[in-house]
């Protein structure tokens, strides 16, 4: 269960933060502190926060097949094992896009 709580909490921070960078470029916009030369437009903005969400679904869905199968098998007292490809694909994930918010942070920050 507690992995599982994992999951959900990574994915519900990926939502949140798909959530941010949709709203945050249409606030910009409103307020009119896009820059001139913006890294990020705010229609690539929004497509960039609705993927992070539907990434943020889709581990959830992962998440809660996961727990169903391990849940299953350990009352029907089977072994199993869980590769970690799943945990390695969202550490890369999120990494890449760390950096990607850091260097286009910088980038406005530095001119």
């Amino acid at each position: 269960e507690r992995v599982f709580l994992a999951w959900i909490r990574t994915a519900i921070a990926l939502i949140a933060l798909g959530f941010l960078i949709a709203r945050l470029s249409g606030l910009l916009r409103i307020i009119g502190l896009e820059a001139d030369h913006p890294n990020m437009t705010p229609t690539e903005a929004v497509l960039a926060g609705t993927l992070l969400m539907g990434l943020g679904g889709v581990i959830s869905l992962i998440a809660t097949w996961r727990y169903r199968e391990s849940h299953r098998k350990i009352s029907a007292g089977q072994t199993f094992q869980h590769s970690g490809k799943l945990s390695i694909l969202v550490g890369v994930l999120v990494a890449l896009i760390s950096v990607a918010i850091i260097i286009s942070v910088c980038a406005i920050a530095f001119g």
